[in-house]
């Protein structure tokens, strides 16, 4: 995968076509790719290098604010499943099984 970024940015539709795969197999390879020290940083654009490190510290931060809402989401999930269960609430939208 790290062979078809360049400095411009791909979508992960295209990298996917390109590659001959699924769009999660390149969010997988992306993924990795990072773990592995990789520079690829990743905006409404798509994916690419980068050799500024200034632009990789923005795109770690972009990341960690997306983890910090999702983290909020979850816990809330999570309340909102330990009301239902304490309440056996029964939703309108529910389905009979």
């Amino acid at each position: 995968m790290i062979s078809l970024l360049r400095y411009s940015p791909l979508t992960k539709r295209a990298l996917a076509e390109a590659a001959g795969c699924s769009t999660r197999d390149v969010e997988l390879a992306i993924h990795q790719a990072r773990l592995d020290g990789f520079p690829v940083i990743s905006d409404s654009d798509g994916y690419r290098l980068s050799n500024d490190p200034i632009e990789v510290r923005a795109c770690a931060d972009r990341l960690m604010a997306r983890l910090v809402n999702q983290a909020k989401t979850v816990r809330s999930l999570r309340r909102t499943a330990r009301r239902m269960a304490a309440a056996q609430i029964e939703l309108p939208w529910s389905v009979a099984a």
